[in-house]
């Protein structure tokens, strides 16, 4: 059996979902796209935490969080930032979690109340693609460790993606 390193292959699912996209004929391609990039966000993002990093996620989610502060003219407690800004990355997550699963028993949703769901998926899969690379390049790699990534992937982090 083979040992797999998530984190080359992470960048070879970020490559593949831009180049995919790209060439897309339909919304089957784009959800591959999106399907691609969440597992990229999944692997990156508990690693840029581990490390002290934040994710881009939560940075908007406590950006928009403080803009409803100051709309409202109050300020959240820590609880209620928390779970204010735990909606806004929930709300980040909504294609991508509706493509994985059918139902919420937290919510008591039940799978077959669940089945549909509404979204431009040409326009979620390039922003889950840009969120993907966003948490990618956060990842805090070893020295040298980027030398390793095939010229594809370091094109496409440093490109101008999707122009």
């Amino acid at each position: 059996m083979k040992t797999h390193d998530k984190i080359r292959l992470a960048g070879e699912m970020l490559t593949t979902a831009a180049r995919d996209y790209k060439s897309a004929q339909g919304d089957m391609d784009y959800v591959k796209c999106i399907l691609l990039a969440g597992a990229v966000i999944n692997i990156a993002y508990p690693l840029v935490k581990e490390f002290g990093g934040t994710t881009r996620a939560v940075e908007s989610a406590e950006l928009a969080t403080r803009i409803m502060e100051i709309r409202k003219g109050v300020k959240f407690g820590k609880k209620e930032r928390r779970e204010q800004i735990a909606r806004f990355v929930a709300h980040d997550n909504y294609i991508y979690n509706s493509l994985k699963h059918a139902g919420n028993s937290e919510r008591k949703l039940k799978p077959s109340d669940d089945v549909n769901f509404e979204a431009d998926l040409k326009l979620e899969a390039e922003q889950k693609i840009l969120d993907a690379r966003s948490e990618f390049v956060r990842v805090p790699f070893a020295p040298g460790a980027t030398n390793q990534f095939s010229d594809e992937l370091r094109d496409f982090l440093s490109s101008n993606w999707p122009a």
